[in-house]
């Protein structure tokens, strides 16, 4: 299965608070882009559109910590999971280390990923000055998929008719299912075990889910 193109929506929030809505393109010319959001929503695959937008290849942030050199010849470095990398508990500072890593590669624009729970907002973004000399550095915040984005993810996950299936969502009060990636391939793979079958019920519907969740690959 393909990633589904989608320019997704983020909003960036200035210092005074203001919120302004953007598609993630529209942030190319900005060198330095932290794209944070929620477990599912997608975020890897917004940063694989980008990568394959520019020309770029996406790498985690563990790979490149363990090996720099992925960082050459890249015109901008997509960099991935710094929630996942900095997870790891050895005590040492990840994104003071991912910093000093761009900088001494001389990465002169870079994309990020992390996980909203485990951005650390001010001190994160102190941190990674280090890596961002002279620019200033977007955080932007990966809002959930709307409804034809919903539609052509769930194309990509080969469903036969994606707006029978939303409407079938809403109807049963299942719209929060049609907000992240994750939660549609969950949903998905959750009605193909049930052969196809809805449920009745907001909470049939929950449940059906709920197994599938917890089944063993």
């Amino acid at each position: 299965m393909g990633l589904a193109p989608l320019d997704r929506t983020v909003v960036i929030t200035d210092v005074d608070g203001h919120a302004t809505r953007s598609p993630l393109s529209g942030l190319r010319a900005s060198p330095f882009v932290i794209l944070v959001g929620e477990p599912g929503i997608g975020k890897s695959s917004a940063l694989a559109f980008e990568a394959t937008a520019e020309g770029s290849r996406v790498v985690t942030c563990r790979e490149l910590i363990s090996d720099p050199g992925l960082a050459a010849g890249q015109s901008t470095v997509h960099v991935d999971a710094l929630d996942e990398y900095r997870s790891s508990g050895d005590g040492k500072d990840k994104v003071l280390q991912l910093a000093k890593v761009l900088r001494d590669a001389g990465v002169s624009r870079w994309r990020l990923t992390c996980r909203a729970e485990d951005w650390h907002k001010k001190s994160d973004i102190d941190a990674l000055k280090a890596a961002a000399p002279g620019s200033e550095i977007v955080v932007a915040h990966l809002q959930p998929l709307d409804g034809d984005e919903a539609i052509a993810v769930l194309g990509q996950l080969g469903e036969r008719n994606p707006q029978a299936f939303v409407d079938n969502a809403r109807a049963r009060g299942g719209a929060a299912f049609l907000e992240s990636p994750l939660s549609l391939a969950l949903l998905s793979a959750a009605l193909r075990r049930a052969g196809g079958t809805w449920p009745g019920s907001r909470f049939e519907l929950f449940s059906q889910a709920t197994i599938e969740l917890a089944a063993e690959s």
